[in-house]
């Protein structure tokens, strides 16, 4: 086995004691499989980076030891990592149905049961992650994949902690290890304002501002920033500018968790899931960190937004 391009294997590729069969899906930094064990005949998914460099292999094993420590039903499972070619191969649980994003392009606009449902799993997934130290920095429709659930319904799997960095243990912060020689790493519609501009470490509050764009798109079926290119994403973002047109049977309590998570500076948005979990489910109000007013109004765009730097930034 030499010289294999991890983009493109042949079904039939014999890795280690797997056999590819089909290829799942394909990014900017690697590529996953579906593969069988060629003894046992369990099914998995196996994820190999295309760029052959440390820092490339260095993150996939990163992500295996978070996913081995991340034992929780809502977020795929890792079962080993091993040599593909000279690097690292991550065998995963194979989760056999639709990411999000393909979910709401297909059934169109979510019953608020499904939300209720969909959601509650979401936020438990990643207040585990944070429970045990680790954020996931790069939430987006596209890393959360929809199982088939017995008697209906789906199971929430939240993939790809791709991450480099660990929050401090005393802390709800973290070392500012987001960037990469000095590029942002993330996906600009979901990415929250301190990683567009660095004017605040990463933490809990970032995969917090990530959960309320996946909720507004899930509630709108539409992006909370959309733009014609990457640039007027990464501003408005930056500015904190989005429109949150509901259709008006949407329970107030829905929308008030969106605005909470979706506040520009970090301090005041909900402290943790648990908390824009109660705020979804109706079970209270929220207060920012800095004053007594409840939320009740989106931000509005600013008419001359203030002149904030952009970090550089990669997908």
């Amino acid at each position: 086995m030499t010289n294999l391009d991890p983009t493109a294997l042949p079904p039939g590729t014999v890795i280690d004691k797997y056999t590819v069969e089909t290829r799942i899906a394909s990014g900017g930094s690697a590529t996953v499989y579906r593969v069988v064990h060629s003894e046992l005949e369990t099914v998995h998914a196996l994820k190999i980076v295309h760029i052959s460099d440390h820092e490339a292999s260095q993150r996939l094993r990163t992500e295996g030891r978070v996913l081995a420590k991340l034992e929780h039903p809502n977020i795929v499972g890792v079962t080993d990592i091993i040599d593909v070619d000279g690097m690292p191969g991550l065998l995963m649980e194979y989760v056999g149905g639709p990411d999000l994003h393909m979910h709401l392009d297909a059934v169109g606009r979510l019953s608020f049961e499904e939300l209720d449902d969909l959601a509650g799993q979401l936020l438990e997934a990643v207040e585990a992650a944070h429970e045990q130290g680790f954020i996931h920095r790069d939430l987006k429709p596209a890393n959360i994949i929809l199982g088939p659930r017995r008697g209906g319904g789906h199971v929430v799997k939240v993939a790809d902690f791709g991450l480099d960095k660990v929050l401090e243990s005393d802390s709800h912060t973290i070392t500012p290890l987001h960037t990469r020689q000095g590029i942002v790493m993330g996906t600009p519609a979901y990415m929250a304002p301190e990683q567009v501009t660095g004017d605040h470490a990463i933490g809990r509050h970032t995969d917090i501002w990530a959960l309320g764009t996946l909720l507004f798109e899930m509630v709108t079926g539409d992006r909370a920033f959309p733009g014609k290119d990457t640039m007027q994403v990464l501003g408005a973002v930056a500015r904190g500018s989005y429109a949150l047109p509901v259709p008006k049977d949407t329970p107030p309590r829905m929308i008030a968790a969106i605005r909470a998570a979706l506040q520009i500076q970090p301090l005041h948005r909900p402290a943790d899931c648990k908390t824009l979990l109660e705020l979804w489910r109706g079970n209270r109000d929220f207060v920012t960190a800095e004053s007594t007013l409840i939320l009740e109004e989106a931000p509005k765009p600013q008419q001359e937004p203030p002149q904030r730097s952009l970090l550089p930034w990669i997908l």
